[in-house]
């Protein structure tokens, strides 16, 4: 019940993210409500895109954008055609809202991927939907209006993207970093898998280790200490199925980091010896 409160009714507002992060990638609820002719995203479950959500969004859920308890991503002329029919274009601006920390992360690997597919203009509303609603920002619900369909053409640029057969090989040496729940880190089974563990030589870091207590983003320096992104070399993110990976690389992106790289297919491909 608190969980459905909270997206209902709202939570207090965040401010704007910490200076010195990269322009563009978090919108604050009155940032992303200017974006004239944005594509909203919504990437949080049916069930509460119903309840509320910023008026004209669309229902994305990151089931949708990769393979059934696989983690890859769908092939990429499956995901142009996804975009497409929710009105996507590489001209439009996109907003992708979330359920912030409450979630898994599910805004931030929305907005990795359409980057990854050479979208250049994606923000993500910063605080997630329960900030919209806090911030009195008007909201809609029931089912939504389905948009005009608009031809979205790709023009991947995978360097962000890690693969089984990249850490097996070039990757060997990149720093690993598991953002699961500590159990899961340490064993804990996993029904997709079929088995638990981590990644040999991995370190922990929840992804939660994103916020502040209030809710905030970390600072850019310290986000990048904690995740391991200030030091040199190349960092691999990984989860079971890589969405809170997805919303960990798409926030250090934020605050200047090189060399991360979200290992989209993690835990769940790992354990079955998959390359992808």
């Amino acid at each position: 019940m608190g969980a459905l409160r909270g997206e209902v009714q709202g939570r207090p507002p965040l401010g704007p993210p910490p200076a010195g992060g990269r322009s563009g990638a978090f919108w604050t609820p009155e940032e992303a409500a200017a974006q004239a002719d944005a594509v909203w995203l919504d990437a949080r479950s049916a069930a509460f895109f119903a309840l509320s959500r910023p008026p004209g969004a669309q229902n994305l859920h990151w089931r949708a954008w990769t393979q059934p308890e696989r983690g890859a991503l769908r092939p990429v002329v499956e995901l142009e055609a996804l975009l497409g029919r929710l009105g996507v274009t590489r001209e439009r601006p996109v907003v992708v809202a979330g359920s912030w920390e409450a979630g898994y992360g599910e805004e931030g690997h929305l907005a990795w991927l359409l980057e990854a597919l050479g979208h250049e203009a994606v923000g993500v509303l910063y605080g997630g939907v329960a900030r919209w609603v806090g911030a009195g920002m008007p909201v809609e619900r029931g089912p939504a209006r389905p948009p005009a369909a608009r031809r979205f053409e790709a023009s991947p640029r995978w360097e962000g993207l890690a693969t089984g057969a990249w850490l097996r090989g070039e990757g060997a040496g990149a720093r690993r970093v598991d953002v699961r729940r500590r159990e899961e880190f340490e064993g804990a089974a996993d029904r997709v898998a079929g088995r638990g563990g981590h990644l040999p030589g991995a370190v922990h870091q929840p992804w939660t280790a994103c916020f502040e207590p209030s809710g905030a983003l970390c600072a850019p320096e310290e986000l990048l200490r904690r995740f391991g992104a200030s030091e040199a070399g190349e960092v691999a993110l990984y989860c079971s199925g890589g969405v809170r990976s997805g919303f960990v690389a798409w926030a250090l992106r934020w605050a200047g980091a090189v060399g991360v790289r979200n290992y989209a297919a993690s835990w769940w491909s790992w354990a079955r010896g998959e390359d992808a």
